[in-house]
Formats: C-alpha cells, sequence, structure tokens
C-alpha cells in the first residue's frame, strides 16, 4: 500500500502530539478526555464546513471481502454513514489512531526517543500507532501488550492484518481495556482468544469472519459487546460472556449474524440494546442454529423479564417461528414451543390456489401471487420487499423473465396490487414491466426505492392518493414514456433526480396545497417537478411552476433566467418573486411595451438581454424603459431574432417565435448542447422549422427540447441530421427525411414521444445508435427504398446497439420503392430477355450501370472484376476494379478482351478463395480452372466451356454467384489461423492486434472491448474482456486460437462490458490447465454496486497471478521487443474518489506501444472531457499510427483535437456497430482507414517495426470507400511467374539478330516495380501533419463529434508541397511569462490576469503548470492575495498549521474572516488537494467577506452529477453556477474533483468580474 503525502503528514502531527504529550505530561485524565472528544468528532457530532476526501481513511487496494459494502449481510448501518456537514463520514478518524497505521505492521515511529518520539521496543515487538499498545506474532500466536485501548479501524485494516491469516491463537495482555472496531477481522484460522479481566469493551466487528473459532469465553468485566463483533463466525458452537452483577451490560447488533452452529449460550444480565437501524444482536442468527432448538441451551444472569426484553423485544432478530428455553435467574423462560418439529428453514410458500397462480418470497414477511389469467400480481405481508439492484444477484425479482442476461422484463404483467403492512417497495422491483397499466398503493406505504417502476412504458395515469408514501427514490418512472398523470398524497416529501424524465408527464394532482408543492419542487433533487409545462392541481387551485403574474405579463425564473411574456408593461417598482433578484439572464418577448420606474433596480446579477426584436424595435423600447433601471440598461443585449448558424448559413424567427428558419449553404455549426443554440429561449414557441435548399446538415443539438414542434420541413439538399437534434421533441408525430439524407446519427429523434410516423428516404446509408431511442408511438414506418435494400440497412448500419432502435424496427414498414429493372436502365434490354432476371438482380444491386447494356457482346475480364470490385465494397485504397483484381490475385494469366466460362469461374473462385469462403485446388492453372468449373458447375446455365461468353452469359453466372454464400467474405478462420500460426511458432517477429467481433444480436447490451495481442515474442495480452453477454464469442476465440496461457490481462476499467467476461476465460483458462501471467489494473476503486473488479482480483489472487493494481501514468513495459508506456491515469486521478459514470471511464488506462518506428495507441473508454485533459498534458506525445478508438468510437469521445493530436493512419471501433456514421464519414478526409468489428467483424492488424501495417477484416463493407490511403493495400503481385516469355530466346534461328537478346528486357516488367515505391512515398509519414487545423482553432472548444467547430466542411489533407503556416499568437491576448502557456489556449487570459494582479506565480522558472492541482493551502493563500494580504491574528486554531509554514498567515486571515472552518477535528489539511466544491464555498464565503451579492442562486439539477454534492456545499456551488462562476463541463459539475491550476485562474477572474 502506497502512503500518500497527506498520510505522512498525518502521521507526522500524529508523532508531534504524543511528543506534546509527553513533554507535557499530561493527566491520563485530561488524556481520557481529549479521547473521549476524538469520539465525539468521529461520531460527525462537530459541525464542520468544507470536508474534504484527503482527509478520510482510505481504504486499502487489498481490501477483504467484507469491507463495508461488500459484505451480503451488511446492512445500510453497516457501511460508511452519509458525509456530515463537512463532507467527511460520520466515523470519522479512528478513535486512538491517525487513520494511517503502518503499511508492513512493523514500523515504528519516525521519531525516536532522542526526540521524545516513543521508546526503543524490545526486538520482535512492534508498536501499534497512536496507542500505548505493543504486538508480535510468532507461529501464529498473536500477543498484544501494553495499557489502555487498543486502535479503531472502522474504515482501515490494524497493522497486523497482513499476517492476519496465519493467526491461530490470540493472547491480550493485562491492563488493556478495550479491543477497537475491526481488531481482528477475518483471522479466518483463528481457534482461540485469551482475554483479560481488565478488559472492559470488544468493539464493533472485533472478531468478525473468525471462521474457525468454536467457543469464546469472555470474562465479566466486558460490558459493552460492540455490534457485528462475532458476525460471520460460522464455526462457533459454545458462546460464554460471564456475569458481574455489579455491573450493567449491553449489546449491539448483528453480534451472532451467520453463527450457523451456535448451540450453547451463557450472557450476563444485558439490560441495553444498541440498535442501528431495524437489525437486533440476534438478526440473521438463523433458525438452522441449534441453539433455537429443544437441544440448545441458553442461560442468561437476568431476569425472565429481562429475558423477555432481550429475545422478544422490538427487532431482537430472534428467527421466527422457533421454540427454545432460557435459564433465567428467577426461573425457566420458554419462547414459542421448544418440542415442535423445526420448522424448514428454507419454507415455501403454498400455493393460494391450484390455478397455476405463481409464488413465492419477495420479502422476509412478504409473499407474491401471480394470475396468469388476470396477469395480475398480487403482494401481501408486512414491512420492506428486498430489492433488486443493478449488477445484485439477483437483480431481478423471481416473477421476471429474461429477455437476456441484461434486460429483465415481465412479458404479460398488467396489474400489481400491494397489501396494507407493504411499507416499501425495494430497488427496480418493476422494473421494464413493459405492459404494466395499473397499481394499487396501500395505505401502510411510506417508500418507494430508486427505479420501482423504471421503463413501465404502458403506465398512463398512477393515482398514488391512498398511500402515505413519503420518499420517492431516484429514476423512479423514468422511461415511462405513457404516463401522462400522477396524484401525490400530502406526505411526499422527498423525489430523487430524474424520477420523471423521459416521461410524457403533462398533469400533477396534489393533495396538498400551492405553497405546500412549491417546497417539494424547490427541496432536495425534485427537479423534474420544476417545469413550466406541467400543470399542478393542489386543494387551493392550479399551478404551473415558475410561472407567476406581474402586471399584464407573465413571467418565469428557471436557473437564472428570466423570461417576460404577454403583451403590456412592466409596473414601476415591480414585486418580483424572491428568486428574480439572482437572475443573470433576461428574456424579453416583443409583447413587453414598457418598464415603469425602479422595475429593475435590484437586479444586480443582471448579465444579459436577449430581446426578441429586430435593432430598430430594440431603440423605439430602450426608449420607453424609465428612470431607475441601469441594470437593465446596462447589460449586453442579444437581438434573439437571426444571426449565423454556419460558416454560410442563418437562422431567422417570425415576429411571434412560432417559426424559425435556417437558410444559407453548407452545413449549420454543431453545438456542444441546446443551451449554446442562439435560438434557444424561443425553443418552446417554435411550432414550424423550416430548413431551405442550400442547408446541407442539421447541426448536433440545434432543435433539442423544441417541445411544441409540430411542423419540420427539410430540403432535397440535406445529408445529415445530427447527433441529439430532434432530442425531446413531444409534439412532433411524424417526420418526413428528405431523398439524400445519408446519415442520421445517434439519439437525433431520441424521446419523440408523440412520433408515430416516419418517413426515410432509400438514399439513407446509416441510422445510429438509439437515434429514436424512447420513441414508442411509432407506428409506421415509409421507406422510399425497396424491401432488400432495407433488409441490406439493417444488417449493416442500421444499428439496434442495446436494442435503442427497437422502436423504429418493430414499426410496420411499407416500403414503397420500386425494384430497379434493367429495362428501365439499358436502352436494349426490354424485360424478355431469358437473362432478365439476372440483369434485373445486378441493376437492382447498383453491380451494373450505364445505358446500354449489349448482351450479345463478348463479356471481359474488366466486366466481371467492376461487378465483384462492387460486391467488395469498393474499398477506397485501389484505384479502381481493375487495380483490385490484380493486387487480390483475382486476374492473374487472364487476357482482358475476352473471357471463357472456365475464366470467369476461376476468378470466381478466386473471389471466393479471396473471401475466406473457398480453398483453391491444382498446381497449374489448367487444373485450378477444372477445378473451378467443377466447383461453378450449378451457375454456368449451359454455357459452353472453353467459348467466350457473351455479356449476357456472364451476367447469369455473375448473379448466380452473387446470391451464393460464397460472395459474403467471411475471412475468420483465415484471420483466427493467422493469429494461431504465430502463437504456435513463438512469435514471428511480428506484432498482431485482433480485436474480435463479439456481436451478439440476441442481446440488449453493447458488446464492449476486448483486444488480444500477441507479441513479436509470443508472448499474449488481453486488454479487456467485453461484455458478459458475449462470453461465448470471447471463449470461442480463445479455443479457436489454442489459447492455453495468457501472458498478461489489462482491464481499463471496471464497466461490465469490459471487465464482463475476465472470470469466464481465467476460468476457461486454468480449467484447460492454461495459466495467467500478470494481471494489470490502475486500483481504481469502484463504485458500490460494481464489484466486478474486486471478484477479478480475488480470482487472481486465488491463482497465484502476478498483480500490479495500481498502473499509473509512467510507467513502462517491454514485451517482446516492445515497449509499451502507461499515459494514463494519473495517480491523482486514480486516488480522486470521483465516482460518476463517466468518470470511471476517463480513469481507463491508456497504454501506447511502440515496436521499432510502429505504433499502437488503446485507452478504454475516454471521454471528450478528459482527452483535453490528456492533450494539454501530453502533447505529440499521443501520435501513433494504429488507435483503438475511445468508447467504442460513440459521440461522446475521440474529438476533432484528439485526433488531430493522435494524427493516426489506422483507426479500430469495438463495438456492435460502426461506432459514429459521422466518424467514419470524416476518416477518409483525414487520412485516417476506419475499421469497425461490429461493421467488419474480426479486425487484426499485423505490424512490423518499420510502419508496415497489414490489417485483414472479416467481412467487405464500404466503409473506406472514400479511403484513399495505403492501409489495406497489398502489393502487386510478381508478373514475372509466366516464363515463357524468357525461354523465347532459345530459339536457334534468330541468334544472328541482335535485338532479340533485347527481348529479355521484358524484365521490365519488375521494373513496373514503381508500385514498391508506394511505401517509399513521404506522404505516409507525413500524415500526421495531414490534417489542416485552423488557425483560429479554440482549445476550449469541446466537440461531440469529430467536425470542425462551427459548423465547416470537412478538413482536406494539406496539399502536397505547401508548407505548414506557423501558428500566429492573437493580438488581443498578451502572451503570458510561461513558456507552458501558449496565447491561444484558452486559459492564457486567465493566466495573465492572475500573474498580473500577482494572485499566483509559477510553479517553477517559466513554468505556470497549467494543469497542476492546488492544495488547500495555496488556494487560502490565493485568496488571502486577492483580500490585500491582510494580517491575519496568527491563530489559525489548527492543529496542522503552525507559525514557521509558509501559508500560516494566509490561513490564519482566512479562519479570521471565515473563508476556511477547516475539515474537522480541529485540523485544516493543508496539504490536500482542493476540490471543487471546497473552492466553490471558499468563493462564497469570500464574497460574503468582500461584500458581494450572494444571493444569486442557480440550479445545480440541470448537471447530471448534482446528487454528488455535499449537503454542506449546496447553496455554495447554487451561487457558484448561479453567478456564472463555475460553469462544469459536458452537463457535469465534478464537485469531487480537484480543479486544475487553468480552470482556478479562469474562475478567479470570473470572480474578479462580480466585484465590478
Amino acid at each position: 500500500m502506497r502512503r500518500t503525502r497527506t498520510q505522512f503528514w498525518r502521521r507526522t502531527v500524529s508523532t508531534l502530539l504524543a511528543l506534546l504529550l509527553a513533554m507535557q505530561a499530561l493527566p491520563a485524565a485530561l488524556a481520557a478526555d481529549a479521547a473521549e472528544e476524538t469520539e465525539e468528532i468521529a461520531a460527525g457530532t462537530t459541525p464542520e464546513e468544507e470536508g474534504t476526501e484527503s482527509g478520510e481513511p482510505q481504504e486499502p487496494a487489498d481490501a477483504p471481502e467484507d469491507m463495508p459494502g461488500n459484505d451480503p449481510l451488511d446492512d445500510p448501518e453497516d457501511t460508511p454513514q452519509e458525509p456530515a456537514e463537512d463532507g467527511l463520514p460520520s466515523s470519522g478518524t479512528p478513535v486512538g489512531s491517525t487513520g494511517m497505521e503502518a503499511e508492513d505492521g512493523n514500523e515504528e515511529s519516525e521519531a525516536g526517543p532522542e526526540d521524545g518520539g516513543a521508546a526503543v521496543i524490545e526486538e520482535g515487538w512492534n508498536q501499534e500507532e497512536g496507542t500505548d499498545i505493543q504486538w508480535k506474532l510468532e507461529n501464529g500466536a498473536l500477543t498484544l501488550r501494553g495499557t489502555g485501548a487498543t486502535g479503531e479501524y472502522p474504515k482501515t485494516l490494524p497493522p497486523w492484518n497482513d499476517q492476519i491469516a496465519s493467526v491461530t491463537s490470540v493472547v491480550i495482555g493485562e491492563n488493556i481495556t478495550a479491543l477497537g472496531a475491526r481488531v481482528f477481522i477475518n483471522a479466518k484460522k483463528l481457534t482461540s482468544i485469551t482475554l483479560p479481566e481488565s478488559l472492559t469493551a470488544i468493539g464493533d466487528g472485533a472478531f468478525r469472519n473468525c471462521a474457525s473459532l468454536e467457543a469464546v469465553t469472555i470474562p465479566g468485566s466486558v460490558t459493552t459487546l460492540g455490534r457485528v463483533s462475532f458476525l460471520g463466525c460460522s464455526s462457533l458452537k459454545t458462546f460464554t460472556w460471564e456475569n458481574d452483577p455489579s455491573k450493567t451490560y449491553e449489546i449491539g447488533d448483528q453480534v451472532f449474524s451467520g453463527n450457523t452452529a451456535l448451540a450453547e449460550m451463557r450472557l450476563p444480565a444485558v439490560t441495553k440494546v444498541n440498535l442501528r437501524g431495524t437489525n437486533g444482536p440476534f438478526t440473521n442468527c438463523t433458525a438452522e442454529a441449534p441453539l433455537w432448538t429443544k437441544d440448545g441451551t441458553i442461560t442468561f444472569a437476568g431476569t425472565m423479564e429481562q429475558c423477555k426484553a432481550l429475545f422478544e423485544g422490538e427487532n431482537a432478530g430472534v428467527p421466527a417461528d422457533v421454540g427454545f428455553r432460557v435459564t433465567c435467574s428467577d426461573g425457566n423462560y420458554t419462547f414459542g414451543d421448544p418440542d415442535a418439529e423445526k420448522p424448514d428453514p428454507d419454507p415455501k410458500p403454498e400455493p393460494i390456489n391450484p390455478d397455476n397462480k405463481l409464488t413465492g418470497y419477495v420479502g422476509d414477511n412478504i409473499t407474491w401471487t401471480y394470475d396468469p389469467v388476470t396477469k395480475t400480481l398480487t403482494l401481501a405481508g408486512t414491512g420492506e420487499t428486498y430489492n433488486y439492484p443493478s449488477g445484485g444477484d439477483p437483480s431481478v425479482p423471481p416473477w421476471y423473465g429474461r429477455l437476456d442476461e441484461e434486460v429483465a422484463y415481465t412479458p404479460e404483467l398488467e396489474h400489481v396490487v400491494i397489501g396494507e403492512g407493504i411499507t416499501k417497495l425495494g430497488d427496480r422491483l418493476f422494473i421494464n414491466s413493459k405492459k404494466l397499466t395499473s397499481v394499487i398503493f396501500p395505505k401502510t406505504l411510506t417508500e418507494l426505492a430508486p427505479a420501482t417502476f423504471r421503463n413501465c412504458e404502458s403506465l398512463v395515469n398512477l393515482d398514488m392518493s391512498a398511500s402515505s408514501i413519503k420518499i420517492l427514490g431516484g429514476l423512479m418512472f423514468n422511461g415511462c414514456s405513457k404516463l401522462e398523470s400522477v396524484t401525490f398524497p400530502n406526505t411526499l416529501a422527498a423525489l430523487g433526480s430524474s424520477s420523471f424524465a423521459k416521461t410524457n408527464l403533462a398533469e400533477i394532482t396534489y393533495m396538498g396545497t400551492i405553497d405546500q408543492y412549491k417546497a417539494l419542487a424547490d427541496s432536495g433533487r425534485a427537479d423534474d417537478l420544476k417545469n413550466d409545462t406541467i400543470l399542478v392541481h393542489c386543494t387551493d387551485g392550479n399551478y404551473i411552476y415558475g410561472k407567476n403574474v406581474i402586471g399584464e405579463l407573465t413571467y418565469t425564473v428557471i436557473n437564472g433566467v428570466m423570461t417576460l411574456s404577454g403583451t403590456g408593461s412592466v409596473p414601476a417598482g415591480a414585486g418580483w418573486v424572491r428568486e428574480a433578484y439572482g437572475v443573470h439572464t433576461l428574456v424579453l418577448r416583443s409583447g413587453v411595451t414598457e418598464v415603469g420606474e425602479n422595475a429593475f433596480r435590484d437586479f444586480g446579477s443582471l448579465k444579459e438581454v436577449y430581446y426578441v426584436g429586430d435593432e430598430t424595435a430594440w431603440e423605439a423600447f430602450r426608449e420607453r424603459i424609465q428612470a431607475g433601471n441601469d441594470p437593465l440598461l446596462d447589460a449586453a443585449v442579444t437581438l434573439a431574432v437571426s444571426g449565423d448558424c454556419g460558416e454560410a448559413a442563418d437562422w431567422s424567427l417570425s415576429e411571434d417565435e412560432t417559426v424559425l428558419t435556417i437558410s444559407g449553404s453548407g452545413p449549420m455549426a454543431d453545438y456542444r448542447s441546446a443551451k449554446e443554440a442562439p435560438w434557444r429561449y424561443s425553443a418552446d414557441a417554435v411550432t414550424t422549422l423550416r430548413v431551405e435548399s442550400g442547408v446541407t446538415t442539421l447541426g448536433d443539438y440545434a432543435f433539442q427540447n423544441f417541445r411544441n414542434l409540430t411542423d419540420v420541413r427539410l430540403p432535397a439538399s440535406l445529408e445529415r441530421v445530427g447527433t441529439y437534434t430532434f432530442t425531446g421533441c413531444y409534439a412532433l408525430t411524424e417526420i418526413h427525411i428528405p431523398e439524400g439524407v445519408r446519415i442520421i446519427a445517434a439519439k437525433a429523434f431520441s424521446d419523440a414521444k408523440s412520433l408515430k410516423a416516419v418517413y426515410l428516404p432509400a438514399s439513407l446509408e446509416a441510422v445510429d445508435m438509439k437515434a429514436f431511442n424512447y420513441d414508442t408511438a411509432i407506428k409506421d414506418v415509409y421507406y422510399a427504398g425497396t424491401q432488400r435494400q432495407w433488409d441490406q440497412l439493417c444488417q449493416v448500419r442500421l444499428t439496434n446497439s442495446g436494442k435503442g432502435n427497437a422502436n423504429l424496427l418493430n414499426a410496420a414498414l411499407h416500403c414503397t420503392g420500386t425494384p430497379a429493372k434493367a429495362s428501365a436502365v439499358f436502352d436494349d434490354v426490354t424485360g424478355g430477355e431469358p437473362y432478365a432476371d439476372a440483369l434485373d438482380y445486378l441493376v437492382e444491386d447498383g453491380y451494373l450501370t450505364g445505358s446500354r447494356f449489349n448482351g450479345d457482346g463478348a463479356a471481359d475480364l474488366d466486366m466481371a472484376l467492376e461487378v465483384l470490385y462492387r460486391r467488395a465494397g469498393e474499398p477506397g485504397p485501389y484505384s479502381g476494379a481493375t487495380d483490385w483484381g490484380k493486387r487480390a490475385g483475382l486476374a492473374a494469366g487472364i487476357a482482358g478482351e475476352s473471357l471463357t466460362a472456365g475464366e470467369l469461374c476461376l476468378v470466381l473462385a478466386r473471389t471466393a478463395a479471396y473471401n475466406g469462403q473457398h480453398t483453391l485446388t491444382g498446381e497449374t492453372a489448367e487444373e485450378q480452372t477444372a477445378a473451378a468449373l467443377t466447383w461453378a458447375e450449378a451457375w454456368l446455365d449451359g454455357a459452353a466451356v472453353g467459348a467466350a461468353l457473351t455479356r449476357a452469359q456472364a451476367a447469369v453466372i455473375l448473379a448466380a454467384y452473387l446470391q451464393d454464400s460464397a460472395a459474403k467474405a467471411d475471412r475468420h478462420d483465415q484471420i483466427i489461423a493467422s493469429v494461431r500460426a504465430a502463437l504456435e511458432a513463438g512469435g514471428d517477429g511480428r506484432m498482431y492486434i485482433l480485436a474480435p467481433d463479439l456481436t451478439e444480436t440476441t442481446k440488449a447490451a453493447k458488446t464492449g472491448d476486448c483486444t488480444l495481442i500477441v507479441f513479436p515474442n509470443g508472448e499474449t495480452m488481453m486488454i479487456d474482456s467485453g461484455v458478459s453477454n458475449s462470453e461465448e464469442n470471447v471463449l470461442r476465440m480463445v479455443r479457436e486460437l489454442g489459447l492455453k496461457d495468457l501472458d498478461y490481462f489489462v482491464l481499463t476499467h471496471p464497466h461490465t462490458d469490459h471487465a464482463g467476461n475476465a472470470l469466464a476465460v481465467g476460468n476457461a483458462l486454468y480449467g484447460s490447465g492454461g495459466s495467467i501471467g500478470t494481471y494489470y489494473y490502475s486500483g481504481y476503486p469502484a463504485p458500490d454496486g460494481k464489484k466486478t473488479e474486486s471478484a477479478i482480483a480475488e480470482f487472481m489472487e486465488s491463482k497465484g497471478v502476478a498483480m500490479d493494481r495500481e498502473v499509473h501514468a509512467g510507467q513502462q513495459w517491454t514485451i517482446g521487443g516492445v515497449t509499451v508506456d502507461v499515459l494514463g491515469p494519473t495517480e491523482e486521478e486514480v486516488n480522486s474518489g470521483n465516482t460518476a459514470d463517466e468518470f470511471v471511464n476517463n480513469v481507463s488506462i491508456l497504454l501506447k506501444m511502440t515496436y521499432g518506428s510502429s505504433t499502437y495507441l488503446t485507452g478504454g473508454d475516454l471521454y471528450i472531457s478528459q482527452e483535453q485533459v490528456i492533450i494539454e498534458r501530453l502533447g505529440d506525445t499521443l501520435q501513433a499510427d494504429v488507435m483503438k478508438a475511445n468508447h467504442h468510437g460513440l459521440y461522446t469521445s475521440n474529438s476533432w483535437e484528439w485526433l488531430e493530436a493522435v494524427s493516426p493512419l489506422v483507426m479500430v471501433t469495438e463495438n456492435d456497430d460502426v461506432g459514429s456514421s459521422v466518424m467514419a464519414e470524416a476518416a477518409p478526409d483525414l487520412g485516417i482507414a476506419y475499421y469497425s468489428a461490429g461493421v467488419d467483424g474480426d479486425v487484426l492488424i499485423v505490424m512490423d517495426d518499420a510502419r508496415q501495417y497489414e490489417v485483414v477484416t472479416q467481412y467487405d463493407t464500404d466503409l473506406r470507400r472514400d479511403y484513399r490511403g495505403e492501409i489495406g493495400l497489398p502489393p502487386l503481385p510478381d508478373e514475372p511467374d509466366e516464363p515463357d516469355t524468357p525461354d523465347t530466346p532459345d530459339e536457334p534461328d534468330t541468334p544472328d539478330t541482335p535485338d532479340t537478346p533485347d527481348v529479355p528486357d521484358t524484365p521490365d516488367t519488375p521494373d513496373t516495380p514503381d508500385t514498391p515505391d508506394v511505401p517509399d512515398t513521404p506522404d505516409t509519414p507525413d500524415m500526421p501533419d495531414r490534417p489542416d487545423w485552423p488557425d483560429d482553432f479554440d482549445d476550449d472548444y469541446r466537440p461531440v463529434s469529430p467536425v470542425k467547430p462551427g459548423g465547416t466542411q470537412k478538413p482536406q489533407p494539406e496539399q502536397p508541397g505547401q508548407p505548414e503556416q506557423p501558428e500566429q499568437p492573437e493580438p488581443e491576448t498578451p502572451a503570458p511569462v510561461y513558456t507552458d502557456v501558449a496565447a491561444h489556449q484558452w486559459f492564457a487570459p486567465a493566466v495573465s490576469f492572475v500573474t498580473e494582479r500577482n494572485l499566483m506565480v509559477g510553479t517553477a522558472p517559466g513554468q505556470f503548470e497549467p494543469e497542476g492541482r492546488m492544495t488547500r493551502a495555496m488556494m487560502a493563500t490565493v485568496l488571502h492575495r486577492l483580500a490585500g494580504t491582510p494580517a491575519g491574528s496568527g491563530a489559525a486554531g489548527f492543529a496542522d498549521v503552525t507559525a514557521e509554514r509558509w501559508f500560516a498567515n494566509a490561513v490564519s486571515w482566512a479562519a479570521d474572516s471565515g473563508v476556511v472552518t477547516g475539515v474537522g477535528g480541529g485540523r485544516f489539511d493543508p496539504d490536500g488537494l482542493v476540490t471543487r466544491e471546497q473552492m466553490a464555498v471558499m468563493l462564497y464565503r469570500m464574497a460574503a467577506y468582500l461584500g458581494l451579492d450572494t444571493a444569486v442562486q442557480g440550479v445545480l439539477s440541470g448537471f447530471s452529477d448534482s446528487g454528488e454534492v455535499s449537503s454542506w456545499a449546496e447553496a455554495a456551488l447554487a451561487w457558484a453556477v448561479g453567478a456564472d462562476i463555475l460553469q462544469g463541463e459536458d452537463g457535469r459539475l465534478m464537485p469531487q474533483g480537484t480543479a486544475s491550476r487553468a480552470e482556478i485562474a479562469a474562475v478567479l477572474m470570473r470572480f474578479d468580474a462580480l466585484k465590478k
């Protein structure tokens, strides 16, 4: 375990504290008081403000299986508590411990005796830090000696833990008074315990999971037995706790949980039970234990009345339906019927009736019954149902059927009846019950856990008024796309995030007052109720959230934006609602005619005004703004009626805002979110969208959430609909996509919940993932092509990844296209010819074109090659069909003028072999031709074998071949054979990179990543293993390759689509006698519920696999001559503690492999946000010729900047579809050969050490049709295979003729090797310079797809011979004095700002280190400078801030002024990295210190990770968002993340603007 800097200082402070105590000889009583105070802090009773992750005890990387949250017996009370106001877990720092115990259990104090440290201890003994306890372990015997209490280890592990597996006995010496929490946890070989009479307390979990312990005797001096102290002691038979009549005894909960062998118990007179939650001391001490039978023995030193309270008290936890006797001090107490037969420990419910009803348990005291006739599920009983969390075991209730491994569903369930007595429904109880239409709720129900009714697509109306529901968990009705109305009781007090996302909710009936509803909507995470489209019926009237009336106008205030609507004037001294005074943006509709005096006088936060009118109207309106409205007049004004939306595209709004027109030419701009679109404030007003001819693309996010849009008119010039373009257009009922559109990008029409009819063009080439997700109303799809064209589209490019386009594919299909006929294409074909059907087939699929066919003309080689080339997808590297035919070896030895049946069959046989579907036989051309004729005999249709074919005859043969399976390439066996040969040879000096096709069409989840690498020396590495749904595909690859041993396994991050098959692969290898050499992982602690990685690590450890679970940037390995550099993540990123889903992706391991001059880059699921961070950190280091696309090639990743930095020649996407059609289309113009395992099948890249790359795909596709590079281009075969020409000079008649010997100059054919010049062409190594990046490119831009910012055309490669122009700095940004800050970078102005004001200085001469992180001490120093460096009192009040420290004066001032208050326990944690939410809190207090306005409050719910904001930081972060100080990134705030120095500089510049 690696010690952090914070840990080091905490140890240092602990040592100094011990020194002070020793020097001052503090009385023991005072020390005890200090310990008591520490306990209060640990319990979370001390209010602290800022919080810090680095201040928490760190969970060790090798956490045992029973760490909190990992044990299936753990309840919420047995896991770390929710943070207190300070953000620290209430468990705090362990009592008697610094929280940083020695790593190896043998480390002595760093301070020696001469320094006042602990005395030198005897050899063999070790000091337990922070206590007066010493310990040693010899021959399995662990002995503790000393005085006082041991350390507490609620979240860490004791120093002897590394050797705990060998402990067989424990001896506690006299004078030790207490055993702390978890001191001997997991001592699984422990068989004996010796406890002294001095002992008074045994802490929580002290002997937990000591599975070999059979007997325990606890002296009567012990008065407190902590919770779960003997949990999991499965062999424990005899438990004796002696009694002392003079003492009072207390016991915690779940002490005997899992003690299934317990038969004899002797207890003192316990009078107090410490319950945490609903568990008692005997909870989970199941009925199978002999203790609970007539054969068990229980002796209780107290009275029968006390015994009854202990065993029958509330939540005692004694199993139901058991009988036993207890011998008490005043008689025998009987519980139940001891003489009754022991009940079945796993009773099966009796069926309610025999009519095929299904029944079972869904809670400890709750049964379920399903009636298949009425399709009704009834729950009966009392208490709470079980939870079924995602990834749990089980993850679905017992009545669920399975659609596949990931998505469970109830195929027929329509009605649910929840009986009285049930109080809580568990996680995901009815998720994906897609036919559920009604639910009856009982009065007793008070809580619904998260996602209980998620994706119940048939729910329309829901009445919960009869219940007493107080809490609705997050995602509750998310995805209930038809849900229109809900009735709530007035008991509802809390609503989880996204509870009503992706619904059609328009009406709420609330059984309380309007004020109560407002309070509910403004509380916690009830953001779904903050919706001005929902009509709410309350007991005292109707209400629409945010809508208020002032004079003749209405206005809304949402997220700091006020919108004034209606017709009339704003009255003087207007009385706005409280939220109005924090408004930063004002939207004025054209109907607002005048502003009275002082109406906006107090709008000090107002920055922008969007006026819906032209300049003339605005100037006229300004004249009608009366005095006292300076904030309105001083704000920046945008005339929100027209502007540009692309380099040559414009937009305009009608006067009433109902019609939005896009005009001009070329592509629209792509926006990062709907909030960037210039018409955003009119989104709800627009009902009609007109896009005029000339516009070629619709921008990303352009019309997202146009909730009233009903009429969309698109031009024939359109080619692409962007990502998220029409997402959330609820009112849209039909969409006509015009002919000419080729791509509908990801989520383009997602959540268009009213969409019923979709019209698609025959020109369509791709519909990306989830383009029509959640569009459950779609009934009809009208496709302008033929059924065959539709089928071909669905097979390749209409992706149903994750079942995201199921609504489109399951709708009624109407193919309106007419199959192309040869008679309509060729002037000389009537349709009555005997070969007409064959021609029709070839014409319909575009294999034959032209105006005349000339059926009687001679067939030639070019005709055949042209058809076959088109069938192969017209791969772009070739100059055409002839070049392709020659390089593929299809045309060798065949003249071009005419073609015989034998020659055509030979070409077809060679093509089938090229496809991996046939094996050529025969040594000579004649033998091969004869074999080919036999193979193709069925297609000849009577054609003479040796005679020249007519074009009509050739067409018939070609059409027959193309409809045979031999015409569809499938090189899987060839690819496997190639890799297997390299393995069997122990490496062949080349590096093999195999991206297997893991697609499983019946599954809903995406396939994930899995790459197998064979190094030049034959060693193997698997990077990730795909999702578990694709297990059979992964294992098939392992079997077919004959892979017995895997040298390295790398898990890039813990998501299941990367880790899902690791255990299956491991079991397969070890099951066949193989092994795994080394396991690599970053060490990132997976979020709760994602335990896959810990299970993998446990498996690897059990098999003796070498493990490195701290893989961080900067490491380097060498494997078979290949250098493997770890480029990410950094150690700081791994230890950040951020568990948001995007962050988990962003801590993916990033590897660059270098073999000679050849390079390969692979990086898991990095998002655009992290790509930017890595680019700024590594720059040109990222360059690699071969690149695995980040995050499966999706729109979330692979930004323009990333492609510029990497400059790949080859890009491989691992997905079950194309990844991103936008990327696939842009790649050729960037000089990138784009491959996708979801379309191309298996993709094999073979590279030598000299930048020679060979790529083989399982299937032929059109992905590289427009690619013009040389990747995938084989060399021309040597023509001199015909030896006849050199033999001609042997004729004796012509030796006198001098010219004849010149004939051998025909060896100019080898000179033709201008082809070999192809690799010599310098363009290939120059390719990294190929893209022509714009000089004014904004480094802060975060594109959502790899197209040029501003909607410009795709970049063109640089023309040869044009030197790259040096980048010119922007004149308005003065160049900072730092060499690592370029003038064009987004943070340059901010760095200049903080430098000029001496707020921040460099970290080294000429270095600002923009990506560096700041500590809390640094942040306090910056704020101190911002305040003018006033003097502090000198008494900061923090134990870790001493007067000689460089930051002492700054922290002292900050503490005096209330800007900082520390992290609790009298600590400031100066070396801890400041988190974003801590920074917000400090700035919030700083604003108050400076007298700035802190009333403005933004809404945090707009950020996807708002749930990660600590409660103590909510107000500060809301202010920071409302004041536009923190803006987030990609819809995320990242409150637990750390801010870079560049970001803090930008924040300070924004903060300074508030003072103006």
